[in-house]
């Protein structure tokens, strides 16, 4: 958010109030801490409760109100969750602090997808 407001100029905030403003900031660190599961999977957890687990754990954040935090496969995605072991997944994450609605998802592969694929 202090990248896209630079960008934007001084007043691109002004719909905001300053600890409005605050609090997103702070809610869009908890979502990418969340999506930051990533760890998990790169030291080798597979299993989706596990991961989804860590995922929602990093989302227990004082006015942080989680819509969703969700994994799903790369392959036919549905509805429902995977379960079991997984060979590669999608973590979904959305939040609001306050006004401000957070959205965030990070590809779950080995080995890391290539950048702009």
């Amino acid at each position: 958010m202090p990248d896209l407001a630079r960008a934007l100029g001084p007043g691109a905030l002004v719909a905001q109030p300053a600890p409005v403003a605050g609090r997103a900031r702070d809610g869009d660190g908890a979502v990418a801490r969340a999506v930051a599961a990533a760890r998990a999977w790169r030291a080798g957890e597979r299993d989706a409760d596990a991961l989804r687990g860590v995922l929602r754990a990093a989302l227990d954040v004082p006015g942080l109100e989680l819509e969703y935090a969700a994994l799903r496969e790369t392959e036919g995605w549905s509805e429902r969750e995977p379960a079991g072991a997984l060979r590669d997944a999608v973590a979904l994450v959305a939040a609001r602090v306050g006004p401000v609605r957070l959205i965030d998802n990070h590809v779950l592969a080995e080995p890391p997808p290539a950048p702009g694929a």
